[in-house]
């Protein structure tokens, strides 16, 4: 019998973020930047496999995005 993972169970205060997250138009890949992490952990922590509490609070601050809008980061500015 293959190895399967257990999902792990999210918390009321996760899923209230990830619907948040999600509702507002966001990725991953397009939020990381303005909050300061890699994508990859957004995901983590959305998905219930990290913690982090300042991270879950900034998701709940990140205003609507309109569709098609880039994200503009300090890194990416052209001088």
């Amino acid at each position: 019998m293959p190895f399967t993972p257990k999902k792990p169970r999210v918390s009321r205060a996760i899923a209230a973020a990830r619907r948040h997250f999600f509702a507002q138009g966001w990725s991953y890949r397009s939020a990381a930047p303005l909050l300061g992490v890699g994508y990859q952990h957004v995901s983590e922590v959305l998905n219930g496999r990290r913690e982090s509490k300042r991270l879950l609070a900034a998701i709940l601050a990140l205003p609507a995005r309109e569709k098609g809008e880039t994200v503009e980061t300090p890194a990416a500015k052209k001088p």
